[in-house]
């Protein structure tokens, strides 16, 4: 018979030895002999503890200890146990009583520090490591535990020089470079972070940490391509990671690819459904890809797991702001100032917010330029006294865009706005970009040319001005390169290679974007929409070229100090309207541009889409802020005079169309009109069904105050009669214009009870309706491939000076 104190002693010397399996095989062979053993049962569970069975372990362990309370090193090793299971509280407890029990216990005083660090209990772990250190003055551990106590009670220098002190001690632990890195971080210094992440990585090639720490510090940094590439080398060996999920998501956003961001964001969810940053990343995704709804559900899930969050408030008001709810935005970004008080998106979106997206009344949109003029000022005074340079790269990306579409003149406001970031941007270049150089341009050679755009792709601004552009400009005189700054990409964008030389700057920081366009020495740089997209409104702010020209695929002035000129046309520009640039005004033969039909083959069933065929169909294709409130009278005056037309909007946004449409709504009831009777709304229709509704529509019923260009043109294609409102800038008066090239100033109203008498005429006089479509058909070739307005544009360009 074997003596089980001898199982005992063999058990012990095979743990001793690591010999898990062989010690344990034994040990519990003692147990079964004495299940009241309290050796067998603490050694046991010390075995499942280091075979990764801590559960096991806390079983084991505290079967042992109910045998016998008085052994110090059982309460340890529970302690350890049951840290490993996440359930701190009790580890907390059971390391208190290890150390009352044997009060000179190194490591007990050690491990009670890091669990103390991750209760948040820093002043107590600043304590228990300090004891540790006490007992072992050179105990890497105890170093790196008080150095996390003393990160988290604020005391930021001293726990950079605890780590420092650690790295003297052994300058190859890769935990000690790593956490370095991550303060260094908190300390807001992405460089040296960078370069300590980097040391970290290189000490343990395979850490999944240290490589996804190099990718938080190249995201600070602004390099998120770098950055993707490590959180997706962390994933290799961690890829059940919520948190490098979340940062993936967090890279993508800053890559303009929102989709793949929205992905990433939604598996980090999957994998811990209350992470942080996997809402947060989820509704910027969302915001990106104008899922406003699912972006504010998204942050307001993100705040209630951190209320303290600047960012996500922030967000929120971004959300806000794009659904028209600008009270609420503005609420949202004043709860992110008073976290983070200079917070420079903060302050940005709140100056944003006073510009209505829908607004309720003509009394408001007035109010709103007072108070953004007002605001403009305060900010101005407060960006002034900012020694960063974080707020350029954030407010020159922005620019008051729903401005545009009051009719009112914004020169002075855009001017104000323009030279406030054209200096924040100037500073910034100064610190941060190497010195210009001048392009040499070989005498007699093409001029090189440059445009700047987020859109050559199927979009408004492509089929308006960057097809015909690139299709026909003068290949002999101008040498044209492309810099496409936005993400998605079409059969245009292949199209557009195919005529010019095209420089994909998609997924470019600003920084190598501008290196980009430096390094093709550009003569002229034309931004086609300046206002429409956040890089091309950051580039525009900078002199990169001798000559810089905004164009109307945003039609409104850029404000921008540096901008020279403004491509618009004769057909387009009301008399003396010099006066409403800031840039000097070119004024292209005919309408500015060089068109095609499209050629679209019709189908479309009315009764499909719940539109009766036995009533006057009033078409109204616009985004819904187009529709000034000061408008919507004409609507309610045309149902007066026409009680059974149905008038038919499209929803490009659920959101602003329905804010939209209940204003218009409560407009019509105002005036004892049901508005079910008349209005309807449809979504945005796939280019056939569109085109067939137009072929069956009686009238197209321009926006009054910002006119319609792209799809005035394809009603023309259809033969559609367009009511045109001759508005009082260049952005009212697209449908006017190309009626008036027509010849059709019968089309053309200068009043609202003109523009109604018109509608009117159109539905209730088939012969002066009749007569219109054989006109629109004899003479719209007129504003078809019209060469014109491109050789114009060739010789201007070939005119300046080199």
């Amino acid at each position: 018979m074997v003596d089980i104190g001898n199982e005992l002693t063999v058990g012990a010397a095979l743990l001793g030895q690591a010999r898990l399996p062989e010690a344990e095989q034994v040990l519990q062979q003692a147990l079964e002999r004495n299940p009241a053993s309290f050796d067998a049962l603490h050694m046991l569970g010390v075995i499942a503890a280091q075979s990764g069975r801590a559960d096991r372990a806390v079983e084991l362990i505290s079967r042992a200890i109910q045998h016998d309370d008085t052994v110090a090193a059982a309460h340890h090793h529970l302690g350890l146990a049951l840290a490993t299971l996440g359930r701190r509280e009790a580890a907390m407890m059971s390391l208190r009583r290890a150390i009352t029990l044997r009060p000179q216990m190194a490591p007990a005083h050690l491990n009670l520090s890091a669990v103390l660090v991750d209760l948040q209990r820093f002043d107590e772990a600043f304590d228990c490591a300090e004891q540790a250190l006490q007992l072992q003055p050179e105990s890497l551990p105890a170093l790196l535990n008080r150095a996390a106590a003393l990160r988290g009670l604020g005391r930021l220098s001293e726990a950079l020089a605890g780590y420092e002190q650690a790295l003297s001690l052994q300058p190859d632990n890769s935990t000690a470079w790593l956490r370095r890195a991550e303060l260094l971080l908190a300390l807001n210094s992405p460089e040296r972070s960078l370069e300590s992440f980097e040391r970290a990585l290189a000490l343990a090639p395979a850490s999944g940490e240290a490589s996804g720490g190099c990718g938080l510090a190249l995201l600070v940094l602004r390099r998120p391509q770098e950055a993707l590439r490590c959180f997706e080398r962390a994933l290799q060996s961690s890829a059940r990671c919520a948190r490098l999920h979340a940062n993936c998501a967090a890279a993508y956003l800053a890559l303009n690819r929102a989709e793949e961001a929205l992905d990433s964001s939604l598996r980090a969810l999957e994998l811990e459904p209350d992470l942080f940053e996997g809402h947060y990343n989820c509704a910027g995704a969302q915001l990106a890809l104008h899922h406003l709804a699912a972006a504010l559900e998204g942050y307001d899930r993100a705040l209630a797991l951190n209320p303290q969050s600047a960012a996500a408030h922030c967000g929120r008001g971004d959300a806000c702001r794009e659904m028209a709810e600008r009270r609420a935005a503005a609420e949202s970004y004043r709860r992110s100032l008073a976290i983070q008080p200079e917070n420079a998106a903060a302050h940005l979106g709140l100056l944003l917010s006073t510009v209505p997206v829908i607004a309720g009344s003509a009394d408001e949109v007035d109010l709103s330029r007072a108070e953004l003029a007002a605001q403009l000022t305060r900010f101005d005074e407060w960006q002034s006294a900012q020694p960063s340079l974080d707020e350029a790269m954030i407010v020159a990306r922005a620019q008051p865009f729903y401005l545009a579409y009051q009719e009112r003149p914004n020169k002075p406001l855009l001017m104000r706005w323009g030279s406030l970031c054209s200096r924040l941007m100037e500073r910034w270049a100064s610190h941060e970009l190497p010195p210009a150089t001048h392009a040499d341009a070989p005498l007699g050679g093409p001029v090189r040319v440059g445009i700047v755009t987020a859109h050559p792709r199927q979009h408004s601004v492509y089929r308006a001005l960057l097809k015909g552009w690139l299709e026909k400009l003068d290949a002999g005189r101008l040498r044209i390169s492309v810099f496409h700054v936005g993400a998605p990409r079409d059969a245009a964008t292949f199209a557009a290679g195919a005529h010019a030389e095209l420089i994909d700057c998609s997924t470019l920081p600003l920084r190598e974007c501008i290196g980009a366009i430096r390094g093709r020495r550009s003569e002229v740089l034309i931004y086609p929409e300046i206002g429409m997209d956040a890089m091309t409104f950051a580039l525009a702010n900078l002199r990169l070229a001798r000559h810089q020209i905004a164009a109307w695929g945003h039609p409104e002035t850029s404000g921008l100090p540096t901008i020279d000129y403004f491509l618009s046309s004769e057909a387009f520009e009301p008399p003396h309207s010099d006066e409403f640039y800031s840039e000097q005004l070119i004024r292209l033969p005919g309408i500015g541009c060089y068109y095609e039909p499209l050629e679209i083959a019709a189908t479309a069933s009315l009764e499909h889409y719940g539109i009766s065929p036995e009533l006057p169909l009033l078409l109204s294709p616009a985004t819904p802020y187009k529709y000034a409130p000061e408008r919507d009278g004409v609507l309610v005056a045309i149902a007066r005079e026409l009680p059974r037309c149905q008038m038919v909007f499209f929803g490009a946004s659920q959101t602003l169309t329905t804010k939209v449409q209940a204003r218009i709504q409560a407009r019509f009831r105002d005036a004892g009109l049901d508005p079910g009777q008349y209005l309807r709304v449809l979504p945005w229709l796939p280019q056939e069904a569109f085109f067939g509704l137009m072929r069956r529509a009686d009238v197209y019923l321009d926006t009054l105050g910002f006119s319609g260009f792209n799809t005035v043109m394809q009603a023309v294609e259809c033969g559609l009669p367009c009511v045109a409102y001759h508005g009082r800038f260049m952005r009212g008066r697209f449908a006017s214009g190309l009626m008036q090239c027509m010849g059709l100033d019968e089309l053309v109203a200068r009043s609202d009870s003109e523009y109604v008498r018109k509608v009117v005429s159109l539905v209730r006089d088939s012969s002066f309706s009749d007569a219109m479509r054989l006109r629109i058909e004899r003479e719209r070739h007129r504003l078809y491939r019209n060469r014109a307005s491109v050789d114009a544009l060739s010789a201007f360009l070939a005119s300046l000076p080199r």
